[in-house]
């Protein structure tokens, strides 16, 4: 009789002793935890670099396009100017190169330093070529395991049209107008008629394709396409970014050729 108060003591023990597995178990789940929130963390981070580096390569791939012999692309994408990371900062870099023919800038691409926007060797005058640029970021993980992530390479390869006449390319200022509000944003009514066309002929050039950009008050740099319209009686320019945002001010420029 005098084991069973005994046997019964050791039984109500051993039950409240597994009060501690749930401890143990969340100790042996804790880890998988922890890494599966790292993992989350480092492949947003990943794919927010990667994000930047393709806006990057777009952007200056637009920029080159409508005016490929412009000195300030290289300073603009290499020092945040036309995207969120500081591509100056080395290992990452934007670079540039011209080639011939489609096939030799998708097989050569760039590397860090090099910057070619302009004619290739052995290009001819007023035919078309290309150009290859590839936005670079290093992949740098602070999480055991994720280090071998790629790093990031984004390359854009397009083709610099032939231009007419002599090839001249300008980004000509507007500098008049008066600034409306059409709802959407900022736009400048001129006193052309006929819109952008006539502004450049006034000018002495033709309106190119390529669009138009300036720098906002803020600062911010803007490249898009030009958006015109006569209904207010005298044509309204605005410069499309993207499909929704619109900036312009007297400053706002628009490409034209000769």
């Amino acid at each position: 009789m005098t084991m069973l108060p005994l046997f019964a003591s050791r039984l109500r023990r051993l039950k409240r002793t597994n009060s501690g597995v749930a401890v143990i178990e969340f100790a042996i789940i804790l880890p998988i935890l922890i890494l599966i929130i790292l993992g989350v963390i480092e492949f947003g981070i990943y794919f927010l670099k990667y994000q930047t580096a393709s806006r990057a390569a777009a952007i200056v791939a637009g920029s080159i396009q409508a005016n490929p012999s412009d000195a300030t692309i290289q300073t603009l994408a290499l020092n945040s100017g036309m995207a969120f990371a500081n591509f100056a900062v080395s290992p990452n870099y934007i670079c540039a190169t011209s080639y011939t023919t489609q096939a030799a800038a998708s097989a050569g691409l760039c590397t860090s330093g090099q910057w070619k926007t302009t004619m290739p060797t052995g290009g001819t005058a007023g035919t078309p070529y290309y150009v290859a640029v590839v936005a670079f970021i290093k992949q740098s993980a602070f999480t055991p395991g994720f280090t071998s992530l790629p790093d990031i390479k984004v390359p854009a390869v397009f083709e610099v049209g032939a231009t007419t006449g002599s090839g001249i390319l300008a980004w000509v200022t507007l500098g008049v107008g008066t600034l409306f509000n059409n709802g959407s944003g900022d736009v400048l009514l001129t006193n052309f008629p006929s819109g952008p066309d006539q502004f450049c002929q006034s000018k002495g050039y033709t309106l190119a394709p390529g669009g138009c950009k300036g720098v906002e008050p803020s600062g911010e740099i803007y490249q898009g396409t030009i958006v015109s319209n006569t209904s207010l009686g005298s044509w309204f320019l605005a410069c499309m970014v993207g499909n929704t945002t619109w900036y312009t001010d007297h400053n706002t420029q628009i490409l034209c050729s000769k």
